[in-house]
C-alpha cells in the first residue's frame, strides 16, 4: 500500500455462522461505494472460501504449485496486483489458488497469507476498504481485530433463524471484549435485538 494507506477506513464484514450472506453482502457494499464515487477496495479474507472474485465474474481456472507468503521488498513479484472488477479493486487468495484448489494453512500461515493479501497488493488510493471475514472469531478475524492505526468497523451480517443470532451475539461480545482491551467502544446499531 501506498504511504498514508494505513489510514484507510477498514469495514469488516463478519458472521458468527457460515451461510448468512456475508460475501454477498461484502460485494454489495464495495459495488455501492464505488457507485457514490468512493476509491473502494475489497479483500477477500475468507481464504477456506474464497468466493468473491466468482461474484464479481472472475474465475482462475490455472492451478498453482505455490503461494508465496513472504518477499523481499523491492523484489519481482514482491507485490501483489489487486484485481480491478466493476471499479472495485480486489485482493483475493482465489487469485493465487486454481478454482477447484483449497488452501489448507493453520492460523499463523492463514494470518499470514490475509497480512500479505492486506499489506503487499499494490492499491491505488483507496477511500474505503472492505473486508470480507470467514465466519466466527479465528485466527484470520483475530488478526484483523487487532489491527492498529487504522478506523475499522464492523458490520456483522445475521439470518432471522435462532442459531444465527446466538452466533452473533458471541461474536459481538468478542468484539466488546477486545474494545474493552483496546479502550476503544463498541456499539451497536439502534435497531439490533439480542
Amino acid at each position: 500500500m501506498p504511504d498514508g494507506s494505513q489510514q484507510v477506513p477498514v469495514i469488516a464484514v463478519a458472521s458468527g455462522k457460515g451461510g448468512v450472506g456475508k460475501t454477498t453482502v461484502a460485494v454489495n457494499l464495495a459495488l455501492a461505494l464505488t457507485a457514490q464515487g468512493r476509491r473502494t477496495g475489497l479483500i477477500d479474507a475468507d481464504l477456506y472460501g474464497p468466493d468473491v472474485p466468482r461474484m464479481m465474474g472472475l474465475r482462475r481456472r490455472a492451478e498453482t504449485s505455490s503461494v508465496t507468503l513472504f518477499a523481499r521488498p523491492g523484489a519481482p513479484d514482491s507485490r501483489l496486483q489487486a484485481v480491478s472488477q466493476h471499479g472495485v479493486q480486489l485482493a483475493s487468495a482465489a487469485f493465487l489458488l486454481g478454482e477447484n484448489q483449497a488452501l489448507a494453512v493453520q492460523g499463523g500461515l492463514a494470518q499470514l497469507m490475509v497480512r500479505r493479501l492486506l499489506l503487499d497488493s499494490d492499491w491505488h488510493d483507496l477511500d474505503y476498504l472492505v473486508m470480507d471475514l470467514p465466519p466466527g472469531t479465528a485466527d484470520i478475524q483475530q488478526y484483523v481485530f487487532a489491527l492498529s492505526g487504522r478506523p475499522m468497523c464492523v458490520l456483522v451480517v445475521v439470518t432471522p433463524q435462532v442459531i444465527a443470532h446466538q452466533d452473533a451475539r458471541r461474536l459481538i461480545a468478542h468484539l466488546r471484549q477486545r474494545g474493552a482491551a483496546g479502550k476503544r467502544g463498541l456499539s451497536t446499531s439502534p435497531g439490533w435485538r439480542t
